[in-house]
C-alpha cells in the first residue's frame, strides 16, 4: 500500500537527457511520528518509480530478419521467432521481397501509449527522417511522407534550395511547416557535410539526443584522437558534455 502522498512525490520524476539509465527503481519512504520526543516509525511505503524522459534513447537501431508480409504502410519482420511492425515509405517498401532477408535501419519511438519502429534502407535516410523530426510540428509520419518524394540527396536539395512547392507536395506538410523545415534544417544540412567519416556518426548520434549542431562539432574537438570506436566517441562526448 502506498499513501497519497507518497504516490504524488513518485509521479513526473524527471531525469536529464545525458543520463542514460532510464529503467525503474524502487524507493522506500519511512513514515515517522514523534512520540515523547522521540522518532518512531509507524510505517513505510514501497515506491516503484518510473522516471518520465522525454529523450528515451532507441533501443532497436536495425533489424535483418525474413520479410513475412506487406501491408502498407508496414512491413513484418521476423527476427528470431519475433515479428516486428516496421512502418517504412512506400519506395522502401516496393524493394523488399517477401519470404526474403531484409535489412532495415530502424528509429525507435516510444512513447506513453505506443511504441513504433521506423525502417529506412540507408543511413542517409535514417539520419534525415531524425533530423525532421527535430523540427517542431514534425511528427514522424510527416517526416516519412517527406522522404517519399526522393531519395535522402534529393529531399536535402529541396531543403537546401528553398524549394517549397516539392515540401508542400506532400500530404500534411502545409507552406508553415515547409519553411521551417528549410529554416531550421538548411544550416544543419550545411554543417553536417562538413564532417565526414566516423564523426559523421558521433555527430548525427548527439543531434539526435538534442544537442545543437554547434555544439556536436565544438565537443569533437575535445575527444582525444587515440579514441576512436564511434560508441566509445560519443559516451565520451557526452561525459563532456555534462560536466
Amino acid at each position: 500500500m502506498v499513501c497519497s502522498t507518497c504516490y504524488m512525490l513518485s509521479t513526473g520524476i524527471l531525469i536529464s537527457p545525458q543520463t542514460t539509465d532510464c529503467s525503474p527503481w524502487t524507493i522506500v519512504v519511512s513514515h515517522r511520528t514523534v512520540v515523547c520526543g522521540l522518532w518512531s516509525v509507524d510505517y513505510k511505503c514501497e515506491l516503484v518509480v518510473q522516471p518520465q524522459n522525454s529523450y528515451s534513447f532507441p533501443m532497436i537501431g536495425s533489424l535483418r530478419g525474413t520479410l513475412l508480409e506487406i501491408l502498407p504502410p508496414i512491413a513484418l519482420i521476423e527476427v528470431g521467432g519475433i515479428g516486428y511492425r516496421v512502418t517504412a515509405s512506400p519506395s522502401t517498401l516496393s524493394g523488399l521481397r517477401k519470404d526474403e532477408e531484409v535489412f532495415l535501419y530502424t528509429h525507435d519511438v516510444v512513447r506513453e501509449d505506443a511504441r513504433e519502429l521506423y525502417g529506412f534502407v540507408s543511413l542517409d535516410d535514417l539520419r534525415l527522417f531524425e533530423r525532421m523530426i527535430s523540427v517542431s510540428g514534425v511528427g514522424p509520419k510527416v517526416a516519412l511522407a517527406v522522404l517519399s518524394v526522393g531519395s535522402a540527396s534529393t529531399v536535402k536539395r529541396a531543403i537546401m534550395n528553398g524549394d517549397l512547392s516539392t515540401l508542400t507536395s506532400v500530404p500534411g506538410v502545409g507552406t508553415k511547416i515547409a519553411q521551417k523545415i528549410i529554416l531550421e534544417l538548411k544550416g544543419q544540412i550545411v554543417e553536417a557535410d562538413g564532417v565526414t567519416g566516423p564523426d559523421r556518426e558521433v555527430v548525427d548520434a548527439l543531434v539526435s539526443l538534442g544537442y545543437s549542431m554547434s555544439q556536436a562539432k565544438d565537443v569533437l574537438k575535445s575527444i582525444p584522437p587515440e579514441v576512436t570506436d564511434v560508441s566509445d566517441r560519443v559516451r565520451e562526448a557526452l561525459r563532456r558534455m555534462s560536466s
